[in-house]
């Protein structure tokens, strides 16, 4: 039930413990942490040396009951590594580099806090994390990655005030019914159409502001902006 992996190992192989349905505890003083715990459905607790600044794709695959985890040294995060994982909160050190679906349909996440800019690889990052309501970003988070919060159908706010750039369906599917977005956004007229695609035919006829003249009219009847004056 509990695994212990110190500094002495050399190398750790592929799967190590993939499925191991009876381990709940693992301490890793290893260098890496690797695709070595998928699919470990009882992993509940995880303690990652302060060393250990990567973790591998599919790592924590699937491990829904690991509600917690210290990843404050962490800068990379390789594809799907807590891809279904039992997740509660996600706190994303500034500069920190994310592989594809890295959180995606992790169904306990409730909030996510991003320290700073961040470097992608492909996208969806969040993608339907159902139960996702919070977010929370710094002023040098402006740039919103492709699929980020998709289908994060609880996520009703999000503060715009300093993105300048938000990537295909960086919010589809997401929970909104009324948008507030800063002019340094609506300027761009792609990202207009991209954003309105969060809430398809959920929203009342949009008020259309002057800065919006731009846009065809005719693209903006499935949702509501509020363009805020630069």
């Amino acid at each position: 039930e509990t695994v212990t992996l110190s500094t002495k190992i050399k190398t750790i192989g592929t799967y190590t413990f993939f499925n191991a349905k009876s381990l709940k505890t693992a301490t890793v003083n290893y260098k890496t942490v690797g695709h070595m715990f998928d699919g470990c459905s009882v992993l509940e607790t995880v303690t990652l040396a302060t060393s250990i600044t990567s973790i591998a794709d599919y790592a924590f695959r699937v491990c829904s009951l690991l509600k917690n985890i210290n990843l404050s040294n962490v800068t990379n995060y390789g594809s799907y590594s807590f891809y279904q994982a039992g997740l509660t909160s996600v706190t994303l050190a500034s500069g920190v580099t994310l592989g594809a679906y890295t959180f995606a349909e992790c169904n306990d996440l409730a909030s996510v806090n991003i320290q700073g800019a961040i470097t992608t690889s492909n996208g969806y990052q969040f993608d339907a994390c159902k139960n996702l309501t919070t977010v929370t970003a710094v002023s040098t988070f402006k740039e919103v990655p492709v699929g980020f919060f998709r289908n994060c159908s609880s996520l009703q706010t999000f503060d715009f005030t300093n993105v300048t750039y938000i990537k295909e369906s960086g919010f589809e599917g997401a929970g909104f019914t009324t948008l507030t977005i800063p002019r340094t956004v609506v300027s761009q007229v792609t990202n207009i159409i991209k954003i309105l695609e969060i809430v398809p035919l959920r929203c009342p006829f949009p008020t259309i502001s002057s800065s919006l003249t731009m846009v065809n009219k005719n693209e903006l009847i499935k949702g509501k902006i509020n363009a805020l004056k630069a």
